[in-house]
C-alpha cells in the first residue's frame, strides 16, 4: 500500500478540462465496478513491495455525479496485502471533478469514456481500467 497510494495521491492533483454537456453527465452519471485493469481481470497484482508483501487490488469502483460543471466522481480502491500467512485489506477513496463533452468526461483523475454499459477510464498514471455500471 506504501507505494500505491503515493501513486493514488498524484493522481488526484493532476487535471484538465473540456467543455461541458448536461447531457453527457445524464450519459455517464451511476457507480462502476472494475472488471480489468491494464486487461488483467481483478484481483490485479501490485508490484511486490521491499519487504516481501504481496499486494493485489481486489475492488475498484467509480462513481460519477452531477450535472456538467458542478460535477463530482468518487474513486475507491480496496488493496489486500499479504505477508506470509498475514492479509491486510485497505481502501483508499479519492474525489474529484470531472467536465464532461457527450458520451466522455475528463475527471481529476484521467479521461474516461463510456460504450453502452462500459466505461474505459485513462488513469493518469498510464494505466487503462475498464468499467462495467453498476444500475
Amino acid at each position: 500500500m506504501q507505494r500505491l497510494l503515493p501513486a493514488l495521491m498524484l493522481l488526484a492533483a493532476c487535471s484538465a478540462a473540456t467543455e461541458p454537456s448536461s447531457t453527457a453527465s445524464t450519459v455517464l452519471a451511476g457507480s462502476y465496478t472494475a472488471t480489468s485493469i491494464n486487461g488483467i481481470a481483478m484481483p490485479v497484482a501490485v508490484a511486490p513491495l521491499p519487504d516481501g508483501s504481496k499486494q493485489e487490488i481486489i475492488a475498484d469502483r467509480l462513481w460519477i455525479s452531477g450535472p456538467a460543471g458542478v460535477s463530482g466522481v468518487m474513486w475507491r480502491v480496496v488493496v489486500r496485502t499479504t505477508k506470509g500467512t498475514d492479509s491486510r485489506i485497505d481502501s483508499t477513496t479519492f474525489t474529484g471533478t470531472f467536465t464532461a463533452n457527450l458520451a466522455t468526461a475528463q475527471t481529476t483523475f484521467g479521461p474516461v469514456s463510456a460504450s453502452g454499459r462500459t466505461l474505459t477510464f485513462r488513469v493518469n498514471d498510464g494505466s487503462v481500467r475498464v468499467y462495467q455500471r453498476n444500475d
